[in-house]
């Protein structure tokens, strides 16, 4: 009796552990990972999405100053706009200084306003050098906050992730290493009839129903499709990132349930061979 007690216990902690091996593990390999951000933003062409978002700031400000869609022709390179959202990024996972050019656009800007006065034969009177002034500096506001929205909030993700990467580096090995000590208290206690392989299958099955639950949960009563964020883009990005965790989870849920239904059964199987057995030797 105290036995089974005792096993019960273990298994508890057993199942409390796997789970937070299986969190640890999908975390570090998709959020807490600089390079997982930064294919998510590849395929789920996010790059394209936020230069579609600027290119449409830029004309909202273009329209109300009276000039044309011409002054905004090549005043960044597509190249540009993903290096500085890339700095953003790195910034986010080492902390390093964002490095966001925009001198460069307000120079072409410039350049172009410049060479529409000139096709008109117009030059920029005094009382519309401020007017001019405020709409090249809009046009540098709608870049910055498309690429980077706010730095404070990235300075605060940023402190966030590499607290988390930093307890993770520091408890791994402790995470990993209970459950094995675990498991081998399991076997040593209940070596007889293999009754161990019921402990560790009731645990895996219970962390796997546990993993899979957030799916399900997702499935029936919210929407991941109709998260929103800052924009457009970044919802999406935050969309697809969020479906990728959750079928991470289902995936390593489905194959806990399946191993842990495995072993349970081999036990059962295995000790009502030794039932049969010992029936037979009493008769």
């Amino acid at each position: 009796m105290v036995k089974n007690i005792v096993s019960y216990i273990i298994t508890m902690f057993l199942i409390l552990f796997i789970i937070m091996i299986i969190v640890l593990n999908v975390f570090s390999n998709t959020i807490l990972k600089k390079e997982y951000t930064i294919a998510n933003l590849k395929t789920g062409n996010y790059y394209e999405r936020i230069n579609q978002n600027i290119v449409d700031g830029f004309k909202d400000y273009t329209v109300q100053s009276g000039l044309s869609d011409e002054v905004l022709e090549k005043i960044y390179s597509q190249d540009k706009l993903e290096q500085d959202i890339n700095s953003m990024i790195e910034s986010l996972y080492t902390g390093s200084k964002i490095n966001i050019d925009t001198e460069s656009i307000k120079e072409n800007l410039l350049n172009n306003i410049e060479i529409e006065l000139e096709k008109e034969n117009k030059e920029i009177a005094q009382s519309e050098e401020e007017a001019l002034t405020n709409y090249m500096e809009a046009i540098v506001e709608v870049y910055k906050n498309n690429v980077l929205y706010s730095e404070k909030v990235v300075e605060e993700i940023g402190t966030v992730l590499n607290k988390a990467n930093n307890i993770i580096n520091k408890a791994q090995i402790v995470i990993y290493l209970i459950p094995l000590v675990l498991v081998i208290i399991l076997i040593v206690i209940n070596h007889k009839q293999l009754k161990f392989l019921q402990y560790i299958g009731i645990g895996l099955l219970a962390t796997g129903l546990f993993s899979i639950t957030p799916k399900i949960i997702s499935e029936l009563k919210m929407d991941i499709n109709n998260i929103m964020a800052i924009n457009q883009a970044t919802s999406n990005l935050i969309q697809t990132i969020a479906q990728d965790i959750l079928n991470r989870f289902t995936v390593i849920g489905i194959i806990m349930i399946v191993i842990g239904i495995i072993l349970i059964i081999i036990h059962n199987v295995k000790a009502c061979r030794i039932l049969e057995e010992t029936k037979r030797s009493r008769h």
